[in-house]
Formats: structure tokens, sequence, C-alpha cells
């Protein structure tokens, strides 16, 4: 999913919105929802699916609203969120129909409880939905199989779902990277969609999709064993920002002095018991029998690094007492 910008505004005011974009962007928008429908309708010869099935769509809408209104933002204000696992299991679980329904639910939800801009969302239906029938066409594909058909235990279902969460996963970053060109032109470089970072942590979710529709064919009670590996994957999704936080003066905005002593490899530093933190390297800590010139040394010890590294010398906080520093 994709957030160009927030702005509150309803009605016909929200259709002026796309007035803001440049006309290739908007057109691409709406082609992508015009594609999106268009696949939509071709899907219907599955129809709604049992009542069992709209009772799972409404499950599924209900999770991936709630994880999509509980999106992680990091420094560089790329959103995460764990919406797709739940879209990834739609494809799996429902008819196209159904599984379009859930898409369209969660971002009416997000327009209306977060009021972002209209055409985010009918970009974020459009290219979500895409993502979910072709991946399910994929998976149909690969397996030899039409409609909806539970996981079983196979080489063919795996490599179905493998195939699945690939074009699931380039699909989507790639409907993203494009739309982002053209609405605020930022290049691909610099989206981020497909770095390590990024890719890893879309196919640990997509995958968890898998693993939800897998436990569901084998009996829906089963789901309830992923939702503690969901919550920890969600808080999982702050460290990026909690260790950026870490790192930058909170009003200023600018690395503070734990990033340019982390450049400068101070980690683990020990002289006798005063030693700095592995995990943060503006902490140190008397690890027993340390004594004050051991203390002295070490923080000299690390304004040297810097210095040398970067060419400025940090000061000091502490005050010292009882001796010349």
């Amino acid at each position: 999913m994709t957030d160009f910008k927030r702005v509150s505004g309803r009605g016909s005011a929200a259709l002026n919105q796309f007035t803001e974009l440049s006309p290739l962007a908007a057109t691409y928008i709406v082609a992508v929802a015009a594609l999106a429908a268009f696949a939509t309708y071709l899907g219907r010869g599955d129809g709604l699916g049992s009542a069992q099935h709209i009772g799972l769509a409404i499950g599924l809408a209900i999770a991936a609203s709630i994880a999509q209104l509980s999106e992680v933002r990091t420094a560089n204000n790329k959103a995460y969120v764990a919406t797709i696992s739940f879209f990834m299991a739609a494809s799996l679980l429902l008819p196209p129909i159904d599984a379009a329904g859930v898409v369209a639910v969660v971002f009416s939800a997000e327009l209306l409880l977060k009021q972002k801009k209209l055409y985010i969302e009918i970009f974020n239906i459009g290219s979500q939905i895409l993502c979910i029938l072709l991946s399910y066409a994929a998976f149909n594909l690969v397996t030899g199989t039409t409609g909806v058909t539970p996981l079983t235990n196979g080489v063919r279902p795996a490599l179905g779902a493998l195939v699945e969460v690939l074009v699931y996963l380039l699909l989507n970053h790639a409907t993203m990277s494009l739309v982002l060109r053209l609405a605020r032109g930022i290049r691909l470089a610099d989206t981020g969609l497909f770095r390590r970072d990024s890719v890893v942590t879309d196919l640990g979710l997509l995958a968890l999709g898998v693993v939800i529709a897998g436990l569901w064919s084998l009996g829906p009670a089963l789901v309830a064993f992923v939702v503690i590996p969901l919550v920890l994957l969600q808080r999982a999704l702050h460290f990026p920002m909690l260790r950026h936080a870490s790192r930058t003066d909170p009003k200023t905005g600018l690395a503070n002095a734990a990033w340019f002593l982390e450049q400068a490899g101070v980690k683990g530093l020990r002289r006798g018991d005063i030693q700095v933190a592995t995990y943060h390297a503006n902490l140190v800590y008397n690890d027993g029998a340390g004594t004050a010139a051991d203390l002295v040394w070490v923080i000299e010890e690390l304004k040297r690094r810097v210095y040398e590294r970067f060419g400025f010398e940090l000061e000091e906080e502490v005050q010292y007492a009882g001796f010349e520093s």
C-alpha cells in the first residue's frame, strides 16, 4: 500500500483532489482501478461463494482493517502494515469477488477513519485487488486447479503458493513504485521498495498469509495460533523506527552522539570493568570493579575515535569532580 499525502475532505471536494495530480498520474490511478474492476468482473464465474466463504471474508476484512489502521511508519516515512498477510490468505481461500470485497472494505474504513485522500484509497483498492486476483490465477495455473482450492500437502500446492507469493510481491511493489514516480517524481532507487529489508519484510508477511490459509484448510480453529506471531510481527515492525530514534536528536532531527560513536566502532570497547554497551554506543557502564581512571580513559578513547573519523570532538555531559579530566 502507498500513501502520497494526508488530508481531510469529503464529498465532491474529494474528487477534486485528483486535480493535484499530473494528468499521467491521474490516468494511471484510474487505469489501475478500472483493470481491477474488470478483473473482478472476469472472476464473477466463481460467484460469491458459500456462507462459510462470506463469513470468512467478513473475518478477514475485520482483521485486515485492524492491521491497516495499526500501520508502523519508519524514519523515511515508509509504511509497514500486516494487512497483506490477510490479503494473501483471502487470495487462497476466497472466490475473486469475495476477496475484492475484503480489499474494498479495508480501504473504505481507512478512508473514513484516517481521512486519507480519495485517490490514494482508489489506487490502494485497485492495486491490491489486482495483486490478489493475479496471484490467485497464478496459483491455479501452477496447481492445475480451478476456483478456490484448499491448501493440501504436496509439491504442487507448495510450489503454487510460492509462485503466488512472488507474483503478489512483484506486482505490489511494481505498481507502487510506478505511482510514486508519476505522482511524486520519486525514482525507483529512492522508493526503497526493492531494498532487501523491504522485500524480506513483505515476503515474511505474505508467507504468513499462506500459513493462515493452510491452517484454515486443516481446521479453522487452528488459525487462532497465528494471532501471537502476528502481534509479535507487528511489534517488530517498530524496531527500525526505535533504532532511528535512538540515533537522532529529537529537537533537531539530526544524528546524535550515539550515531557517530556507532560509526566509529566503539561498541564493546572495554578498559578494566568499564565497558561500552554492545547494544548502544553511547551507554557506558561499570561491570564490577571499574575505576574512575578507567572511565576517563574510555571517554577519551571514544572522543579520539570520533575525532579521527569525523574531524570534530564530542563534548561530555558529565562533570568531573576530584581529579582533572
